[in-house]
């Protein structure tokens, strides 16, 4: 008995981590799109909203693109 609770208890944990992470990734997803955005509405400069993704130029440009083309299929 004493097994399964650990168990229990090893998987509540291992569900409450993946929601945490699902969260951050979330969040992060949420405000990349919102650079994206602004980006593309000329509202903020390329080099403003690479300043406040924390992500490389090469990666920022990539991922900038890939989220134009599906936002305006």
């Amino acid at each position: 008995m004493k097994e399964w609770v650990l168990l229990q208890d090893a998987r509540d944990e291992g569900r409450e981590e993946g929601r945490e992470e699902g969260r951050k990734e979330g969040n992060e997803d949420g405000r990349l799109s919102t650079l994206f955005l602004l980006v593309d509405d000329k509202v903020i400069s390329l080099e403003e909203a690479l300043k406040r993704s924390g992500l490389s130029e090469e990666d920022f440009k990539t991922r900038l693109k890939e989220y134009l083309e599906g936002v305006k299929e």
